[in-house]
């Protein structure tokens, strides 16, 4: 589609074709061009029309919206001189198109008129559209408040907001296009640009270089053209590169400018020769009419007077210097005639001259002869002159019956003067004539008269020709027999029409009748049944009865072009709707299926169970990534747009490197020193007489060591005094008290952080991740040596850093990773601190249970269960799913002829989830429902055996088949 600026262009064009000469091939290049895209505006307005007609007003006005806007494209293609355009094409048998229909430009006119308040649902559409991040959808939506709401300031603003964001994606697109170097590339790129009607800066470097590259691709298809000498073709492109160099202030490169400066002067040299050469053409044409004139009179003796001749010479010496001036040979023998008309000329004016002299003689003769003439000769000679000038007036004017009387009148004696007896043949042919005209008009009518005295029984449409032949007839006759001709061709119509308006009123009282009741909203066989009856109804000579003159009745016109106009519309619409049926059974993807039920819904056949279907199936957003997305992980949203594009998934479990935010979180972990160092120890009483102190083990941060004064002091928790919390406190012990402060082991919790790999998450020297999360978790759930309580802290700790990012740590494949962490917090692990374990009343508390929980999830291997489910939905995608046909609106499927039929077949069901709909029965073949299936739901057929798969996947994996069942996606229930 053009743009409006290239209309424009092509516009005045056309308009300057009037003033100035035109090839053939440059003619016939602009009537394609302007007959292409007035069929694209018809054909953008009828859809318009419909979609208003049936209540989709929004849809229309942001198709009118598209760029170019579709009003201001009509009011370019009527340009003042369309209609001459049209008769020129139509003449010379070029492309051509129908004038715009005044109704739908009404409709449209109307609906733009209409405007909208704050509250319209248009606007609702418009925040539908942005919650869902669809720009261009909601710039579209926008653009149309736009229109109908200029008051709105909000809307100004976030138009402005929209064109800008639009703008900066294409342009950045463009910018990488323009980097790539692909020429088709980036002239797809602009033209899709220029159609956005977003208003790019023209200064914009990524817009400048790209048109500088469209410049340098129609320099080297001019360059081609010149080669092959087809300058009318290289005209073009040279003219577009000037326009588009202008329009946007480029700057090409050297090379680029001479090459286009050298094809300039090419271009403009041939069409100077052309032009050289329509001049001499019409220059010959002329002179050779001139030399035809001159020798047709001298063929024919006539005899000229001096001024005459002169006058013929001096035009024929004009044209013939004309013809010379261009420095061509004349055709073979022009020049011969050139030359023998001005020697009859010259030899004219001699023989004019030589008449003068003797005519000056002769009137002498005259007036002498005159006085000795008699009177009564010289009355009779003036009376014939009288008769002769009388009879060239009463021809002149078609005077019949004044030039009978005339005749009658003259003497028998004139007719032995040659010049009069000639007169009166003369005057006698032209009554002659005259009377055969009359004699013609009077069969014509009379053959009229015997068709209505036959009731117009006959052919309506011969009865129209006959017609229209003797009213022709009627024409040509002398003005004293118009009058009472037209008076009997007038009384004649009087009984036709009346014949005819009483025809067609009973045929517009039936078919009225019938076309009341054709409802789109019956849908398409009841409307194809309704019109095929119509058409029966209107007979076959209908059209020559409306034709036929005199005029049809306003009012009978009116209704008889509603009543065709209804018929007409309605069968585009079957037709349409038709074609539309076809293209959904004719879908080869899920994409041109889609497209086809958006086509559907905007039919008035649809009925209302149907679009309600179509707008259901619209509203679900059903695409690939929904499919995978309902079927592998329902409960995982934010994890589809990854279904799409397998091979960059992590298969390793864990992300490369850490996060800031996660490396915190590790840290904490990390240093905590009641997690990697805290070992146990016993006071030993001294035995003394009244010492109160007795032996007791107690928790120590690190170890015991002699202090200054020589006791054994450290960081010590003793349980004995603080059992509801922990509270390490530098604490020194002297042999008063205890006589030995005796090491008993190290925490076995703080063996089991080393034992793990828990300080060593991260690689020192590479700064990477070295083992995935679940693993660890895998082996706290299985480490018995050390406290529950302790190893709920650990993985909480764990599950925080791995919560920053799920996918990537595997959580999302870990279907047991929820309801895990929700057993752990019902038991209370989540508010477990740190030394927890230590805490007597904390750890008899929390341990029992922990221990029980972590005896049973130690059953549940976490890795290998997301290693399972990761691989399993990986190879689901990777071999995908393929377009098999759709349920229709009965709820019977329509299935695709593919090779191999399915087994089963994936839809959505009336709840909108994706399920396997259909399995086919193995003994008839046909398919049977699973689930309730959404109407007009498309299949989709997976390219391979799920059972199979999942079989393949639990023996890759290892994954016990006995763990398998309740993690399974929706798609591999029952394969087991």
């Amino acid at each position: 589609m053009m743009t409006l600026t290239q209309t424009e262009r092509m516009v005045r064009k056309i308009a300057e074709m009037a003033a100035q000469p035109s090839s053939d091939t440059q003619t016939a290049k602009l009537a394609h061009d302007y007959a292409e895209i007035c069929r694209a505006a018809n054909r953008r307005l009828e859809q318009c029309a419909l979609m208003i007609e049936a209540g989709q007003f929004l849809q229309a006005l942001q198709l009118a919206e598209t760029a170019p806007p579709l009003m201001d494209l009509i009011t370019l293609l009527s340009f003042r001189q369309a209609a001459e355009w049209r008769a020129h094409c139509q003449g010379h048998q070029l492309p051509w198109s129908e004038p715009f229909y005044d109704k739908y430009i009404r409709l449209l006119n109307e609906t733009y008129g209409k405007g909208i308040a704050s509250d319209h649902p248009f606007y609702r559409d418009y925040r539908r559209a942005v919650m869902e991040n669809d720009d261009a959808r909601a710039f579209s939506i926008l653009k149309v408040i736009s229109r109908l709401n200029p008051s709105d300031p909000n809307t100004k603003e976030e138009l402005k907001r929209l064109e800008e964001k639009l703008l900066r994606v294409k342009l950045e697109s463009l910018k990488q296009l323009v980097t790539a170097g692909d020429p088709a590339s980036i002239e797809a790129a602009l033209e899709q640009l220029e159609a956005s009607g977003l208003p790019v800066p023209s200064s914009h470097p990524a817009w400048q270089q790209a048109q500088i590259f469209r410049c340098q691709r129609m320099i080297r298809r001019a360059e081609e053209l010149r080669q092959q000498g087809l300058w009318e073709e290289a005209e073009v492109a040279v003219e577009e590169i000037h326009a588009t160099a202008t329009r946007y202030n480029l700057r090409l490169p050297d090379a680029d400018a001479d090459t286009w400066t050298a094809l300039e002067e090419w271009t403009g040299q041939q069409r100077a020769a052309w032009t050289a050469e329509q001049d001499f053409r019409r220059a010959v044409s002329a002179l050779e009419f001139e030399a035809g004139s001159i020798a047709a009179r001298r063929d024919t003796a006539a005899t000229l007077n001096k001024a005459d001749a002169a006058a013929m010479f001096e035009t024929l010496a004009s044209k013939q210097e004309e013809a010379g001036r261009f420095g061509k040979p004349l055709p073979d023998g022009l020049e011969d005639r050139c030359q023998q008309g001005r020697e009859w000329l010259q030899s004219q004016m001699r023989a004019a001259k030589a008449r003068g002299r003797v005519l000056n003689v002769a009137v002498l003769l005259v007036i002498l002869a005159a006085i000795g003439a008699s009177t009564p000769f010289v009355l009779r000679w003036q009376r014939q002159q009288n008769y002769e000038q009388r009879f060239k007036q009463l021809a002149s004017a078609r005077n019949v019956s004044e030039t009978e009387n005339l005749m009658s009148r003259a003497p028998a004696s004139w007719k032995s003067n040659p010049k009069m007896a000639d007169s009166l043949s003369q005057a006698k042919d032209f009554v002659a004539r005259e009377k055969e005209l009359k004699q013609d008009f009077d069969r014509k009518l009379a053959g009229l008269q015997q068709i209505a005295a036959a009731g117009f029984r006959g052919d309506p449409a011969q009865a129209g020709a006959d017609r229209a032949s003797c009213e022709q007839a009627l024409n040509q006759l002398a003005p004293e027999y118009k009058s009472a001709a037209a008076g009997a061709l007038g009384a004649w119509d009087a009984q036709w029409k009346a014949f005819r308006n009483g025809e067609l009123g009973r045929v517009l009282d039936k078919a009225e009748q019938a076309a009341g009741a054709l409802d789109a909203g019956n849908g398409a066989a009841a409307v194809r049944a309704a019109i095929s009856q119509l058409q029966a109804m209107l007979p076959p000579d209908v059209a020559a009865l409306e034709a036929s003159p005199p005029p049809l009745p306003a009012e009978m016109a009116d209704r008889f072009g509603r009543l065709t106009n209804k018929i007409g519309d309605l069968s585009t619409t079957v037709e349409k709707w038709d074609q539309s049926q076809d293209a959904l059974g004719r879908a080869s993807s899920l994409e041109e299926y889609l497209a086809g039920m958006d086509q559907l819904a905007l039919s008035p056949l649809a009925s209302t169970a149907q679009k309600a279907s179509a707008e259901r199936v619209d509203s679900l957003r059903i695409d690939q990534e929904m499919l995978l997305g309902q079927l592998l992980l329902p409960n995982d949203r934010a994890a589809w747009d990854s279904l799409t594009n397998v091979t960059g998934w992590n298969a390793s479990l864990m992300p490369e490197q850490p996060t800031s935010q996660e490396k915190d979180l590790y840290f904490k972990l990390r240093d905590d020193k009641n997690v990697t160092d805290v070992n146990a120890y016993e006071l030993v009483a001294k035995d003394r007489p009244g010492n109160g102190s007795v032996s007791h083990p107690v928790f120590v941060q690190g170890k015991i060591a002699p202090d200054n004064s020589g006791n054994e002091a450290g960081m010590v928790d003793d349980p004995a005094k603080y059992r509801d919390r922990l509270r390490f406190i530098h604490t020194s012990y002297s042999d008063w008290d205890y006589s030995d402060v005796r090491w008993l082991k190290r925490l076995s919790e703080c063996d089991s952080y080393e034992r793990l790999g828990l300080g060593q998450l991260i690689d020192a020297n590479t700064g990477n991740y070295q083992k995935p999360i679940l693993q660890i978790i895998d082996q706290l759930n299985q480490d018995t040596n050390s406290s529950a309580v302790f190893r709920a802290f650990v993985i909480f700790k764990l599950l925080a850093v791995a919560g920053l990012r799920p996918s990537e740590w595997g959580l999302t494949w870990a279907p047991n990773a929820a309801a895990y962490v929700q057993g752990l917090t019902e038991l209370g692990a989540k508010d477990i601190q740190s030394g927890d374990w230590l805490v007597p009343d904390r750890s008899d508390r929390l341990e029992r249970p922990l221990e029980e929980f972590f005896a049973k999830a130690a059953a549940v291997p976490l890795e290998k269960q997301a290693r399972f489910l990761q691989q399993l939905v990986r190879e689901t995608c990777s071999r995908g799913f393929v377009f098999a046909g759709f349920m229709d609106d009965a709820g019977h499927p329509a299935p695709r002829a593919l090779a191999g039929l399915p087994s089963e077949l994936c839809g959505w069901n009336r709840d909108g989830a994706a399920v396997i709909l259909l399995r086919k029965d193995p003994r008839g073949g046909s398919y049977a429902a699973l689930a309730d299936p959404l109407p007009y739901s498309p299949l989709l057929a997976f390219s391979g055996d799920r059972r199979q798969l999942l079989a393949q996947t639990l023996s890759a994996t290892g994954f016990p088949a006995a763990l398998a069942g309740r993690i399974l996606p929706p798609f591999f229930e029952g394969a087991l």
